[in-house]
């Protein structure tokens, strides 16, 4: 059931979600927990968090220092919050319920809260990668266009707000789907593998990733043709032509990001065929979070760039603080030492 359900209507999200029917011990713990599996999740989480939080701040730098690009970055900036927390919780907190064996049942409020939070970061991811999608190719094809859409703090505010606003609609009307330590996986029944599957199932869901999946593909679709138009039917070359160059790289980061979003989302459109691979689909899932930092540190240049003058900084402030300590050090023992033979 909804947020909505859940703050309006009480007794019927306690009947939907009523874990008086079963005993959580009805399936063994053996059978609930999978100590590697959340091993696996936990390290991946780490691995991911420390590559991309690095990242974020140099998107964030790029924000400040690119007047240009400052709708494109922010955008990236919020698809990469989004995704940092998102990896918190698809690996720190579904590798605790794992490691422990819990099902929805063992803490239902914490379940919840969780899944709740984690259909609200996907939609906001989704929704965020649309946007941003869409900036792309309208900066690209038409930049004056761009410049009316996306220029200026109020605009930039207008657009990002777009997502929080989507997230927070669905997440009020829409039930969460709900993780099983059994599997490993995500369901809309949050007693699977204890009760039938009746009734358990979100057509809205289903609806909304269909609509990333076919909204991606027109929109890079429609790009490609109207940029092969411009830019190739009537003999312009791209060489030379620096900035240009500049925004299809800022692009093709946007296309590959928005392809492992597509890839999701048909996973979560075609779940059910899933099931038996839910640990691998699950480890996918994980891997689509954290694939932006690996595209932004292989194919951004201005970010790498952030991040290695940030690193040159920090070895120059440590060099000078060792630097300080061994004179320090020197002259309080060049001191003790002058003490010591005016004494004797």
């Amino acid at each position: 059931m909804s947020l909505k359900t859940y703050f309006l209507h009480p007794d019927q999200f306690d009947r939907y979600y009523n874990c008086t029917a079963y005993d959580v011990d009805s399936i063994a713990l053996d059978q609930r927990r999978h100590p590697f599996r959340a091993i696996v999740f936990c390290v991946l989480g780490v691995f991911y968090e420390l590559i991309y939080l690095p990242c974020l701040y140099a998107i964030w730098k790029c924000s400040k220092k690119h007047a240009q690009q400052a709708s494109c970055y922010r955008l990236m900036f919020l698809l990469g919050l989004s995704d940092v927390v998102g990896i918190m919780l698809t690996t720190f907190f579904v590798g605790y319920f794992t490691f422990q064996g819990f099902v929805f049942c063992s803490r239902p409020l914490l379940f919840y809260i969780c899944c709740v939070a984690g259909t609200y970061l996907w939609v906001l991811a989704t929704t965020t990668a649309l946007i941003l999608a869409l900036n792309r190719c309208i900066v690209i094809y038409n930049p004056h266009t761009a410049e009316r859409l996306f220029k200026g703090a109020m605009r930039i505010s207008v657009w990002l707000l777009i997502p929080w606003t989507c997230s927070s609609l669905f997440c009020w009307f829409v039930p969460p789907v709900i993780y099983s330590s059994i599997s490993s996986y995500f369901y809309f029944n949050p007693h699977q593998h204890y009760l039938p599957e009746e009734g358990h199932y979100s057509v809205v869901h289903w609806f909304y990733n269909w609509f990333v999946v076919v909204a991606i593909f027109t929109i890079y679709t429609i790009f490609a043709t109207l940029f092969s138009k411009k830019y190739y039917a009537k003999g312009s070359t791209l060489r030379g032509n620096r900035k240009l160059l500049r925004e299809l790289s800022t692009f093709l980061q946007v296309l590959v990001t928005c392809s492992f979003v597509t890839l999701a989302a048909l996973c979560y459109v075609y779940q059910d065929y899933l099931q038996n691979f839910a640990f691998p689909a699950m480890i996918g899932y994980i891997c689509y979070q954290g694939s932006p930092a690996i595209i932004y540190l292989c194919m951004n240049q201005s970010i790498r760039n952030i991040l290695v003058n940030s690193c040159n900084a920090l070895d120059i402030i440590l060099s000078k603080a060792r630097i300080s300590n061994i004179w320090t050090t020197s002259n309080n023992n060049h001191h003790e030492g002058y003490i010591s033979s005016t004494l004797n």
